[in-house]
């Protein structure tokens, strides 16, 4: 990470002081989980398949797929995310850019990832990945500064027009003509873009400010992406060929139980990892962190 000399660091937000700090931070909790709680049902009605909103095999193939592209993701963000929003919770008074990152590390890894997306599945697949993820990644960095900046409306509306927009929109064509996988691909990438462009023209950081630049390295993004196979290594693997026959012998329908039994942990401490990003800047403890102050 690279920065020019800036304006002295603004002090961490400070508590506002009774109910009205309390009203402010269940306030911005409920922003910042409205989109993952739709998200999580969504999720939990495609995999338990009780109300047959979906194909079964679309189903299950298209969330095999989010996983495998939520991997990627964690791999194209190297944990710059969480440097940018450290970073910006620490002096705000910066200008975002991403530009050496997405070039030079989200480009050719999510290049990388998407051919091997698309042995797994199909060239189909493979480009719907690199197109999501070319899109997400700049999203999820730009998420992150709105986050640090606690502006908590504008991440709670670029979220919904992702994962909820995209769900409602299948569910809602599915009613009038059945949504085959590569639909469901196209309307994923449609969806990330709109994301993306909404991000990119409703933000408002003045030009004027030092800017700051950020580049994921290995070791920020090592943490994450083990974080991640922690929770989600089998359902990873039930997306390949191998794995999917294996668990095909012991039962037809055991690869939709496997994914419904992990997405509640999946969804409980994702959950918990976002709520986090509310109360963490009002703690103001020191970087590094002292002996003392733990």
């Amino acid at each position: 990470m690279t920065r020019p000399p800036s304006p002295p660091a603004s002090s961490p937000p400070e508590l506002r002081g009774g109910s009205s700090d309390f009203r402010f931070l269940a306030a911005s909790a409920a922003k910042l989980l409205g989109s993952g709680v739709i998200s999580a049902v969504a999720l939990t009605i495609i995999t338990s398949n009780r109300w047959n909103l979906l194909d079964p095999g679309v189903g299950v193939t298209l969330v095999l797929f989010l996983q495998w592209q939520a991997l990627g993701l964690t791999v194209t963000k190297l944990g710059v995310d969480q440097v940018i929003f450290a970073a910006i919770t620490d002096n705000p008074h910066r200008r975002l850019v991403t530009t050496a990152h997405m070039r030079r590390r989200a480009l050719p890894l999510g290049l990388a990832f998407s051919v091997l997306v698309a042995v797994v599945f199909n060239p189909w697949y493979g480009l719907a990945c690199l197109s999501s993820l070319v899109l997400d990644t700049q999203s999820i960095l730009m998420l992150a500064d709105l986050n640090a900046r606690e502006r908590y409306t504008s991440v709670m509306t670029a979220s919904l027009l992702n994962y909820p927009l995209f769900f409602g929109l299948v569910f809602g064509l599915q009613a009038w003509r059945p949504v085959t996988i590569e639909l469901a691909l196209a309307l994923f990438v449609i969806t990330s873009f709109t994301r993306w462009a909404w991000l990119s023209f409703t933000r408002s950081v003045p030009s004027t400010l030092p800017t700051l630049s950020c580049q994921g390295t290995a070791l920020t993004g090592v943490a994450p992406l083990l974080n991640f196979l922690m929770f989600r290594v089998d359902q990873v693997l039930l997306g390949t060929t191998f794995v999917a026959a294996l668990v095909a012998k012991v039962g037809t329908d055991l690869d939709r139980q496997i994914i419904l039994l992990g997405l509640y942990q999946q969804l409980v401490t994702c959950r918990i990892d976002m709520l986090t990003a509310t109360p963490l800047p009002r703690l103001q403890l020191p970087i590094p962190f002292a002996h003392q102050s733990l």
